[in-house]
Parts: structure tokens; C-alpha cells; sequence
């Protein structure tokens, strides 16, 4: 679509988390050659563990999405012809308000279990020669290799077609967005924030169900040469009614995670972590995390059964 001089990079964010976008096709596309596009992803729920965040802004701050690969967007002619790469400005995430019924829900479970709780949405710049025409759009992640090639990973299914328009209509140039925002007569670069809502890779944790613990009590094992615990948190759950906290012991490679959970909604928990150096001490996998130790509680604070179990890396 033609670019506006009043159309800011922030305002494209705000939109799709109103339209709650999906793969399932909101609304049909349509961008100016030269121009910037958002496109609206599925959430973590769906996708699991492939999805990569990345994109040029993230690479020009000295950054990439090592563990989990970055997310590349092809157009493809439908009527037959070559296929285009666009640029990736960033993919990043949107995440509801506290006070929103998305919010208020606490977690992903019914209605939201398709989507999760935090839209993923990526910003592209179309180069300014595609030729005007109907395209499928599809994608494409790709991780960096200690070799300086990059290898290809399984990628999210995705079937929006886009209408592409000359790049001049009218009076109007196709132009990159700019990645500002403008508040009356402040107009700031927001590429730093739009860098934090990048998630860190974490480490799901399954807990048992029918229904979850209220409480426990759980050490994690981590190898401590290839990762940096950052956190850990309720997975896919926005604690209204829990509270977890955790310490890390790193000369033991240790994480002592205690949750409270009166109401018994969390189903997962996970290990935020940033990783080390993943070309050349290795990406970690899934067992290399492992439970050392858990204690878990019913709502009458006595002990119960019940596994937690690492199950994927997202």
C-alpha cells in the first residue's frame, strides 16, 4: 500500500495487535514496491519451536538469533516467474495488555489456545524493482554455521498472498518505513524497543496436569559453558494468581525455581536463557537441561505426584 508520510513504524505494530492477525488471512495485502509491509504470524502456541526472530536491525546491533535461526520471507509469482527475497527489517512480538480480555485470561488455554498469548509479527522492506503483480508469500529459517554458511530448519507454514504495486502511483514513491515514532513534535528511533521485545530463547518445561501442582519446588542441572540463565517464567501464562522465583547457582550450574500457584493454571514453566557461544561451544538441546530434583504440592499444601519435563526449546 502507498506510503504515508503519518504512518510510523509503531502505529504498523498496534494495528496487527488489534486485528489479533494470524495465518488465518485478517485481511488481504497489498504493498507499493520499495515500500515496508507488516506481516502477522501465528503465535508461539501454533508454531512451537519454529519460529527465529532476527532481521537486519538485530544483525546491525552485533546480534543474532544463533539458537533458534532467523525467519527469511520469499514472494512467489503466482502467475510463474522468479522468486523475490525480501529484506527482513525484524521479526519481534506484540504482547497483550494486563487489562484486555486476551489479559484477563491469565494464559492460552481455550480460545487463545491456537495462538498463544503473544502475536508474532514481522516487518519487511520489499525491494523497489519487484515487478507489480500477485505473490505467495512464503517462509523460510535459516541458522548461521561455525563454517560462515547457513544451514536450513523446518519453518512455519504460511499462505498469504500479497498484491505488490508499481513503485510509483501518483505522486507516490514506494519508501521504507521508518523504524521512528512520533509523539507531536518528538520524533525518536524505536529500533532499541523494538529489539527488547525480541523474546531470548528459553527451554519449556511440561508439569503434570488433571490438574497442575499448586506449589513446588524444582532444580534444574544447566550446562553452564554453552548458556546464562536469565530467568525463569510461567510459560504461555501471565501470573494474575502465582507467583515463581528462582536463583542460579552458576559454579554448580544449579537453578532452584519455587512457584505458587493457589489457583493451579500453570501448565508449563520455562528457562529463559541467553547462549554463550553458540558457534563454537554448540547450541544446547533439550536434554541437555535436566531435573535434579522436584517436589510438588496440591492445594492442601501436601505432596503429590507428578513429572516435570523438559520438552522443547522455542
Amino acid at each position: 500500500m502507498p506510503r504515508s508520510a503519518s504512518i510510523r513504524f509503531l502505529t504498523i505494530l498496534a494495528v496487527l495487535a488489534v486485528l489479533g492477525g494470524c495465518s488465518a488471512r485478517p485481511l488481504p495485502l497489498s504493498v507499493q514496491a520499495g515500500a515496508s509491509v507488516a506481516i502477522a504470524l501465528a503465535g508461539e502456541a501454533a508454531l512451537g519451536d519454529a519460529v527465529g526472530y532476527g532481521g537486519e536491525l538485530l544483525a546491525a546491533s552485533g546480534r543474532h538469533d544463533d539458537q533458534r535461526g532467523e525467519l527469511r520471507f520469499v514472494l512467489q509469482p503466482i502467475a510463474g516467474g522468479s522468486e523475490r527475497e525480501v529484506s527482513t527489517r525484524i521479526v519481534t512480538r506484540v504482547l497483550p495488555d494486563p487489562a484486555s480480555e486476551t489479559g484477563l485470561r491469565n494464559s492460552a488455554h481455550a480460545s487463545l489456545a491456537a495462538f498463544g498469548i503473544a502475536q508474532i509479527v514481522a516487518i519487511l522492506d520489499v525491494p523497489s524493482d519487484v515487478a507489480p503483480g500477485e505473490y505467495e508469500v512464503s517462509v523460510r529459517r535459516l541458522r548461521r554455521t561455525d563454517s560462515g554458511e547457513s544451514e536450513s530448519l523446518p519453518a512455519p507454514l504460511y499462505g498469504q498472498r500479497i498484491s505488490v504495486l508499481p513503485a510509483t502511483v501518483g505522486s507516490s514513491t514506494g519508501a521504507p518505513t521508518p523504524s521512528t515514532t512520533k509523539v507531536g513534535a518528538f520524533e525518536a528511533d524505536a529500533s532499541a524497543q523494538l529489539i527488547d521485545l525480541i523474546p531470548l530463547p528459553k527451554l519449556v518445561l511440561a508439569l503434570p496436569k488433571s490438574p497442575p501442582p499448586a506449589a513446588l519446588r524444582l532444580v534444574l542441572g544447566y550446562p553452564a559453558e554453552k548458556i546464562r540463565p536469565r530467568a525463569v517464567i510461567e510459560e504461555q501464562h501471565l501470573g494474575r494468581s502465582s507467583i515463581v522465583s528462582w536463583r542460579d547457582d552458576p559454579e554448580r550450574a544449579r537453578v532452584t525455581v519455587d512457584l505458587v500457584d493457589p489457583s493451579a493454571s500453570v501448565e508449563a514453566i520455562a528457562l529463559v536463557f541467553e547462549p554463550k557461544q553458540p558457534l563454537s561451544a554448540g547450541r544446547i538441546g533439550v536434554s541437555e537441561v535436566f531435573v535434579v530434583s522436584s517436589t510438588l504440592y496440591d492445594r492442601d499444601g501436601r505432596e503429590r505426584e507428578g513429572a516435570v519435563t523438559p520438552v522443547s526449546i522455542r
